[in-house]
């Protein structure tokens, strides 16, 4: 799993390539929550994942709910056709809606 994150002008993206599964969940977790601390507006593409399991899953709803906590508008500019697979098979095709509250922070 490979997590870069890039400065912009108004927060930072997260591009996440490769899978995300048991197997990269520590690394993933620590890499995607560690921005949750620096930036107020955050751009996830998940366009390069093309793998991910229940501990994938797991990250991403542990990073909505920090970034909700600490009041940080996160916004999914794309998602690749396997998480979008994956998340309708669990019945959370919902879950990565665009622009995530609060709105009036993005």
């Amino acid at each position: 799993m490979e997590v870069k994150v890039t400065e912009t002008d108004d927060g930072c993206e997260i591009a996440l390539r490769g899978d995300m599964t048991i197997y990269t969940a520590m690394q993933c977790k620590e890499e995607m929550l560690a921005p949750l601390q620096q930036y107020k507006h955050i751009s996830v593409d998940m366009d390069g994942v093309y793998e991910i399991d229940t501990s994938g899953l797991q990250i991403i709803a542990l990073f909505l709910k920090e970034s909700l906590e600490k009041n940080i508008g996160v916004r999914f500019s794309s998602v690749s056709e396997v998480v979008q697979e994956f998340l309708d098979f669990c019945g959370l095709s919902g879950i990565l809606i665009p622009e995530t509250q609060p709105a009036a922070a993005c």
